[in-house]
C-alpha cells in the first residue's frame, strides 16, 4: 500500500532505500579504485596503430630493475626480434612453422616507442601498443612493463579478429582467440592468465660473467638467420642458455665462427660425419670454461 501524501515511508522501506544507497556507493568507490586511465601518446591512422600510457594498473611484483631507466633502443630491438610465433592460417588448431611476429618496419616503430616511453613509467603505469599483425591484419594489443629483470609483454589481443556487431562492448572477461601462438625462446617464459597471453623476456638477466642472456640468445638467432646455420646444429648451444652459461658474447661468436667453418668442411667432404660430430663436441667443451663444468 502506498503511503499517503505528506507521510514518511514505512521503516522497512526507508531501511531498504538506505541499504541500496550504501551498496551503490560501495560499487562506485570500488570502480573508482580499479579504474584504469588511458592516455594516447601517438596515433597513426593510416598504419592503424597507436601508443598509449595506462595509469592505475597493478604495480609489478617484484619492482622493475633500475636498469630500465637506462633502457636503450638496441636492447629493445633485440627483444622485439625474439618475438617468435607460429601463425594459424585456416584454423587456430593448426599452425605454420615458427617465424618472426613483427615485420622489420614494425620492429622499428615499436622499438622507438618503447625506448622513449618505458623508462619513464611509474609504478602503476604500463605502456600499451595497438597495431595489426602482419599475417592476417588482425588486432594486436599489448601492455609492456618491467618486472624485476624481465620485460613483460602482456597481450590482451594476440592477432585477434575484430569484434562483430552485437558483441559485448568493453573489456572481455576472457582472452580473445589468438591466430598466432607464442613460441618460447631461451631466456623467455610464455604463460597465460584469464585475460591475456604473457611473454616474459629476461632482458637484464645475466650469466656469471655479467653477460646479458638476451644478447647471447640474439647472437645465436642471428647465426641461424644470416649464416643459415641449421637449427639442429645450434640446439646444443641453445640448451646451455637454459642454465647459467659461463661464456662471454665474444667466446660465443668465436664458437659460431668455428662451427660454421666445420660445417662447411663437412659439406665439402673434408670430414666424415663421425669426425665432424667429435669436433663439434670439442668446440662445445671449449666454449665452457673448465672451472664451470660439472
Amino acid at each position: 500500500m502506498r503511503p499517503r501524501p505528506g507521510t514518511r515511508p514505512a521503516l522497512p522501506q526507508r531501511r531498504a532505500a538506505r541499504l541500496l544507497t550504501a551498496w551503490l556507493l560501495a560499487v562506485l568507490l570500488l570502480a573508482g579504485c580499479t579504474m584504469v586511465e588511458r592516455q594516447v601518446v601517438s596515433v597513426d591512422e593510416q598504419a592503424r596503430r597507436e601508443v598509449a600510457i595506462l595509469t592505475g594498473t597493478p604495480a609489478p611484483d617484484p619492482p622493475p630493475s633500475a636498469k630500465f631507466a637506462a633502457l636503450t633502443p638496441l636492447q629493445v630491438e633485440i627483444g622485439l626480434k625474439r618475438l617468435i610465433v607460429e601463425p594459424s592460417t585456416w584454423t587456430t588448431l593448426l599452425h605454420d612453422p615458427p617465424t618472426a611476429f613483427l615485420s622489420p618496419e614494425q620492429v622499428g616503430w615499436a622499438r622507438d616507442a618503447i625506448a622513449a616511453e618505458l623508462p619513464r613509467l611509474r609504478a602503476q603505469q604500463r605502456l600499451q601498443l595497438r597495431f595489426r599483425d602482419r599475417f592476417h591484419q588482425f588486432g594486436v594489443e599489448v601492455e609492456l612493463y618491467g618486472e624485476g629483470a624481465n620485460l613483460v609483454y602482456r597481450f590482451t589481443r594476440l592477432a585477434s579478429q575484430d569484434e562483430q556487431p552485437g558483441d559485448t562492448l568493453g573489456e572481455k572477461p576472457t582472452r580473445p582467440i589468438a591466430w598466432v601462438r607464442l613460441v618460447e625462446q631461451p631466456g623467455q617464459q610464455v604463460d597465460t592468465d584469464r585475460k591475456a597471453y604473457i611473454l616474459r623476456e629476461a632482458l637484464f638477466a645475466t650469466n656469471v660473467q655479467g653477460q646479458s642472456l638476451a644478447e647471447l640468445a640474439a647472437a645465436i638467432d642471428q647465426a641461424q638467420q644470416e649464416r643459415k646455420l641449421p637449427a639442429q646444429e645450434l640446439e646444443p648451444v641453445r640448451a646451455l642458455l637454459r642454465g647459467q652459461p659461463a661464456f662471454s658474447l665474444e667466446a660465443l661468436r668465436l664458437y659460431l665462427d668455428k662451427l660454421e667453418t666445420l660445417l662447411r668442411a663437412r659439406e665439402q667432404g673434408l670430414f666424415t660425419r663421425e669426425e665432424a660430430d667429435a669436433r663439434k663436441q670439442k668446440l662445445l667443451e671449449e666454449l665452457v670454461p673448465a672451472s664451470a663444468r660439472q
